[in-house]
């Protein structure tokens, strides 16, 4: 278009969803490539786990249909005491925001031929059905003693995400990672297409997901360090283990030895809050003769308010504050394991 050609009426304001259903890629990732329609079910469960860290919810369910759609179901409360519920959960389903307990909602219905919200709260049940994000009924209300809970159905709009299938392997890999980051919360899955299913929990949260990654690989120390702190509405947990198996100290030199998650986003390009894990790291070990190489791995987990991120998919932090947390609430539990006369410190000085 050339310049002179341009004015105000050139432009064009997308209203209400609009913008999720014309540029799906900014919300969720390659759509040409089967990790639009996963990102959907990442999103759902990002929002629960969120929900749970707060106290509300205690468990999570994924079910893949036969037809391809998806069910995902909790007990946390879906609303809280409001007047008018369905129009809380109305806001939920409708209003982007780009962090919160229900952040994800908006975009799942969004990108979706069929959504369909259903909430138990205080003896009623309140449902509403929706038809390529737009509402196909209004909502339907009745009395039902289920516990209280929020169950969203949806299939993915092939026309916008590509016509890809959801795989239960994939999201089964999701889920036991999510369920990880908090300790004691249980969540399982099952595809009705094959009947294959799972169930998760992990009492000491990454301490127990990453003794499952290095099964069989022989350790500098025998159980993980474990670090969990909390300030307010910030929580950041670190599991760290040290390997001495020579070909997977080798993968680990040439791979991630980090692997980073911002209220369970996992985040595959690092960030501030990998910066200042990896800055106690190198402060904790400073000046210490080590004769054998070896090689961290370590799992890190940050919940915080308002996260910034360099791109809408949340692949990499970059919220300053994150750093400064991380380290000072690390470095400690770190310079007691590298302390001299420490288990690990002497592992690592045996030729």
């Amino acid at each position: 278009m050339a310049s002179e050609d341009y004015s105000a009426d050139s432009i064009v304001v997308l209203s209400g969803l609009e913008c999720v259903r014309k540029r799906p890629g900014m919300y969720v990732g390659d759509v040409n490539s089967s990790l639009g329609v996963h990102h959907l079910v990442y999103q759902a469960l990002s929002d629960i786990i969120e929900h749970a860290r707060t106290g509300w919810c205690t468990w999570v369910s994924v079910e893949i249909r036969r037809d391809g759609s998806c069910v995902i179901e909790h007990d946390g409360r879906p609303v809280g005491d409001v007047a008018d519920p369905t129009k809380a959960l109305e806001d939920q389903s409708s209003v982007l925001v780009t962090d919160g307990l229900f952040a994800a909602l908006p975009v799942v219905r969004a990108l979706c031929t069929e959504f369909v919200l259903t909430a138990w709260d205080r003896g009623d049940r309140h449902e509403r059905r929706y038809a390529d994000s737009e509402p196909a009924g209004d909502w339907v209300t009745r009395r039902d003693d289920h516990w209280p809970g929020l169950r969203v159905q949806f299939r993915p709009d092939p026309a916008l995400l590509g016509d890809f299938e959801l795989e239960f392997t994939r999201l089964r890999n999701r889920l036991r990672t999510s369920t990880s980051m908090l300790a004691g919360f249980r969540s399982s899955i099952a595809d009705r297409r094959t009947g294959e299913g799972a169930e998760f929990c992990f009492p000491n949260g990454l301490a127990d997901r990453i003794v499952e990654t290095v099964r069989g690989r022989s350790l500098a120390s025998p159980k993980p360090l474990h670090i969990t702190a909390e300030q307010g509405d910030w929580r950041v947990e670190a599991a760290v283990l040290w390997c001495v198996d020579d070909d997977f100290g080798a993968q680990l030199a040439t791979g991630r030895q980090v692997v980073s998650w911002v209220n369970t986003v996992q985040t595959r390009n690092d960030g501030t809050h990998v910066d200042g894990f990896l800055r106690a790291v190198a402060v904790a070990e400073k000046g210490l003769d080590l004769r054998r190489p070896h090689s961290p791995l370590v799992m890190l987990s940050l919940f915080m308010p308002w996260p910034r991120y360099s791109a809408p998919v949340k692949d990499r932090l970059e919220s300053e504050e994150a750093t400064d947390f991380v380290y000072e609430h690390v470095l400690g539990p770190l310079r007691e394991q590298w302390a001299e006369g420490s288990e690990l410190v002497a592992a690592l000085r045996r030729v």
